[in-house]
């Protein structure tokens, strides 16, 4: 019914009088009527002047104090009616007046009954849906019993608006059976969490929300069934045991002490670190947080334990027996539980089983970054791997192995083999192959009969190796008979103990007095049983000069024969003779030009009673910008006092390098070697370029003040005084202030005694 306002007749407006006098409770007046609830889109608009007589019949409006759900009332049983009272009576309602839908739109169905004229309630033909959103609205085609319009907002009369309210169900009545709980599997984990675990009991299903907390910290559900819950772990701040609770409508139970959080497995001892290919070593792993033997799996690299070979004796202890390995080499430990894992890098190295000829063949040179052209792929003499090389270009056909046999006996070496172990690990059997390339030059001999002191040189082996690289001589049982580590090959630990010099010095090769890595004294072993004993390859390989197929002694002499005499680094003088001078650069008469680097120059003395050739020997220069001298008869850079040579270094002689290549830096580290590159003399000016601690270096300062700078004449060369003397004639570094106590800044005394000249010891 649309409501206008108009004029009424009288007769009509006395009826109306006599209406209200009568008293059927519904003359509130719009000042009585509460406006708290909400108005909803349908409003009406209102149109026609008021009554005369000012007297007009109030509209009819929902109590929104009384109606039940009341607005965005949350948490309402989903079995509920939705009640609405009047301000006064209302006419019989439809299903077009009392509206409920979700809040998404979707009709409810009810019936609606009206209690008394002045309420109304809707009853849902089902439960309502469990937390779910409601509508339900009051139309303005409601008409009240004395004809008055439904008007929710009396205040705006031009428009009739209509009621509407909003509510939120709650969870549908629990009618579980409050939770069991019997166990829980595993009833141990690793503190960081994230260990699965079935809990087992009774009533968990249909119970409402079911959450599980391991004291106060709340797990991850995985599933729910009946008697079981899959659930993973929360982490825990400290080891030891917590209440584990379940949670459901119905209520909660625990187990106490139900898990316990344990520490992650820790390795901190083995009692053994290596051994052989072969496997079957007993080894015993101490540590801490050790499970169950099966519970536990250990690795060896990526081989498996076979559990039937580890027995977890208690949670510190763990007994095995070391599985076989194919390849020699390093491998992680590894040790996994359902606690955590624990790691030991390259814990434990694989060597292949000793040959019952150990030692007697050993592996005395090889080349990994040829200089030559030993392959002969240009003239030469037409014999590959000889001592005459060819004119080609050097490239990986040129490598080359050479072994010696360092016994007595002959040695059958028919079946034997080389493994070499880089980042490509490969076989090369002592077999010459022409499809492979494969050389083998025996100075004496055969396979099956290498005599005594002779040299074998298997020439372009399998593949290329790397400048890193494992060498390993095998016999015809591939039974371990010499290894050499050359750098450092990360399965071979520990670090920086490879030839030559370790420290992560390797086979590279910057000419020829650098080509080879050599054992020297020839054919030198000082771990003839293959113990790996370390330290054991630098001690006896150098870099040096190729000797194929002969002796690794030749061109070595005896440290301290011939020494470091005299070095200028800041000159002078103009020692080149750029102008004036005798025209002989480096002699006792300088030039009359500017000093400039040109002018430095190293001195050389021969301490020894014999004539030394000094032919492929060479002078490290280390500092900023390394760099290298050789010395020949070819180098226009030495001058000899009278009667030397390069070939012909004489007793007592001096032997100048004029200019040498590079610039020397004045805190620097000199090294003078021979040509089988054995170590003969050693200079450091300053601090640190030898490595081996500051406050050593020449001259007598040390300690970081001490350098080759000078002032003028007087202080212009650091030199041996006296003349030639060598606190440390063996290098062996024993007396570390060597440097300090043979060396004095004082005037130059090129080409002669240092013990010549006006400067004494300590004037300077």
């Amino acid at each position: 019914m649309r409501w206008t306002k108009r004029v009424l007749p009288l007769p009509f407006l006395v009826l109306l009088l006599l209406s209200a006098c009568g008293g059927d409770g519904g003359g509130a007046t719009s000042g009585e009527t509460s406006n708290s609830g909400q108005s909803a889109e349908g409003s009406t608009l209102v149109s026609g002047p008021e009554v005369s007589t000012g007297t007009t019949l109030v509209p009819v409006q929902v109590d929104p104090e009384r109606t039940r759900p009341s607005f965005n009332e949350t948490d309402v049983p989903i079995e509920t009616d939705i009640t609405v009272v009047f301000t006064k009576g209302v006419e019989p309602l439809s299903g077009e007046d009392f509206v409920v839908t979700t809040t998404e739109g979707t009709p409810v169905a009810g019936r609606i009954t009206q209690p008394n004229a002045t309420t109304a309630r809707f009853t849902p033909d089902a439960p309502l849906a469990p937390e779910t959103g409601y509508r339900f609205t009051i139309a303005t085609s409601v008409v009240a019993t004395d004809g008055a319009p439904f008007d929710q907002v009396p205040e705006t009369p031009e428009i009739l608006d209509p009621f509407m309210s909003v509510f939120t169900t709650g969870l549908p009545p629990c009618q579980a059976l409050p939770p069991d709980i019997t166990g829980i599997t595993p009833g141990e984990g690793p503190l960081t969490g994230g260990q699965e675990v079935t809990i087992r009991g009774h009533n968990f299903l249909d119970a409402g929300e079911v959450s599980v907390t391991f004291d106060t910290e709340p797990a991850t559900i995985v599933e729910v069934l009946a008697d079981t819950i899959i659930a993973v772990t929360p982490p825990a701040r400290d080891p030891g045991p917590v209440n584990v609770f379940v949670n459901t409508c119905a209520g909660s139970d625990f187990l106490v002490d139900g898990y316990v959080y344990l520490v992650p497995p820790e390795i901190t001892a083995l009692s053994i670190t290596k051994g052989t290919t072969k496997g079957g070593d007993l080894m015993v792993i101490s540590g801490s947080g050790f499970t169950s033997s099966g519970d536990t799996t250990i690795l060896f690299g990526e081989t498996q334990v076979p559990r039937d070979q580890v027995s977890v004796l208690s949670p510190e202890e763990i007994r095995l027996l070391t599985p076989p390995a194919e390849l020699p080499g390093a491998v992680d430990i590894t040790m996994i539980n359902s606690i955590g894992t624990a790691v030991v890098p390259q814990g434990f190295l694989y060597l292949f089983p000793p040959s019952l000829q150990i030692g007697s063949v050993v592996i005395n040179e090889v080349v990994t970054e040829p200089v030559f052209d030993w392959n002969d792929t240009d003239s030469g003499d037409g014999i590959p791997f000889n001592e005459i090389p060819g004119t080609g270009n050097a490239s990986n056909p040129d490598e080359w192995i050479e072994l010696k046999n360092v016994t007595d006996k002959p040695v059958d070496l028919r079946g034997w083999s080389l493994l070499m172990i880089d980042t490509d690990p490969r076989e090369q059997p002592l077999e010459e192959s022409e499809e492979s390339g494969v050389v083998l030059r025996f100075s004496a001999g055969n396979e099956a009969a290498f005599p005594p002191g002779a040299y074998l040189v298997v020439g372009n082996p399998a593949g290329e190796m790397g400048l890193d690289v494992w060498v390993i001589l095998r016999d015809a049982e591939g039974n371990v008979v010499d290894d050499v580590e050359i750098g450092d090959v990360p399965v071979k630990p520990p670090d920086g103990d490879g030839a030559p010099e370790g420290r992560g010095s390797n086979g590279f090769s910057t000419d020829i007095t650098t080509e080879a890595i050599a054992r020297l004294p020839d054919g030198a072993d000082s771990d003839p049983n293959e113990e790996d004993l370390p330290g054991v390859d630098p001690h006896d390989f150098v870099q040096r000069s190729a000797t194929i197929g002969s002796s690794n002694s030749v061109g070595m002499s005896t440290p301290g024969a011939v020494v470091i005499n005299e070095v200028v680094i800041d000159p002078q003088a103009d020692w080149s003779d750029s102008v004036g001078g005798r025209g002989v650069p480096f002699d006792n008469k300088p030039g009359s030009g500017v000093p400039n680097v040109e002018d430095q120059w190293i001195e050389l003395y021969n301490t020894s009673e014999e004539t030394i050739d000094l032919t492929n020997w060479s002078v490290l220069m280390r500092d900023n910008q390394p760099d290298k001298e050789i010395l020949s008869p070819e180098n226009p850079k030495l001058v000899f006092s009278e009667g030397s040579s390069a070939t012909a270094f004489l007793p007592g002689g001096y032997c100048v390098i004029g200019n040498p290549s590079g610039l020397l830096d004045q805190e620097i580290f000199i090294e003078l070697k021979d040509a089988a590159g054995q170590r003969i003399d050693t200079l450091e000016i300053g601090d640190d370029f030898e490595r081996d601690g500051d406050g050593d270096g020449a001259p007598q300062e040390g300690r970081g003040s001490g350098t080759a700078a000078s002032t003028s004449p007087v202080d212009e060369a650091i030199a041996r005084f006296p003349n030639g003397t060598d606190s440390d004639p063996a290098e062996t570094n024993e007396n570390r202030m060597a440097d300090q106590l043979d060396f004095r800044k004082r005037s130059a005394t090129i080409l002669t005694s240092n013990d010549e000249g006006d400067a004494e010891p300590g004037e300077i």
